[in-house]
């Protein structure tokens, strides 16, 4: 979906009160960008993460290029790139909240907290766990 639709997919999600929540967001490029493993391709995530449907695409950011405002920063999930892109293409959406910072150790840095979002301990960021969500 274009950056306009993926703004009111989650609206709709929040309305929905998705997972039980109802403060959805897009991600800024840099939280989007913290979950990348450059040491992973296809998708560029930390082995063993919990996550669904990660497509190896792109995914919209909530950030804004800074000098051209219809464009928008996306991130690769298939290598971690990051570029800008028109709002008017399609692309994908991966919704987050914030949540509750837990323990920094890498070996449990996801909690799948087993309402359909995960937890990334790192940041305190919670995830929706499916990565192409369809409503």
């Amino acid at each position: 979906m274009n950056w306009e639709e993926a703004n009111k997919f989650i609206a709709r999600l929040n309305k929905k009160n998705f997972c039980g929540y109802s403060d959805w967001r897009l991600p800024t490029v840099y939280e989007l960008h913290r979950l990348i493993d450059y040491t992973q391709k296809n998708p560029a995530l930390p082995q063993g993460h919990p996550f669904t449907n990660a497509q190896s695409d792109w995914y919209w950011s909530f950030t804004t290029y800074a000098s051209i405002t219809d464009r928008v920063w996306l991130v690769g999930v298939e290598n971690g790139h990051i570029i800008n892109g028109h709002k008017s293409i399609s692309h994908y959406v991966w919704p987050v909240r914030f949540g509750q910072c837990g323990a920094l150790d890498s070996s449990t840095r996801f909690t799948d907290n087993g309402d359909g979002t995960v937890t990334d301990n790192q940041t305190g960021l919670m995830w929706a766990k499916d990565a192409n969500i369809q409503l």
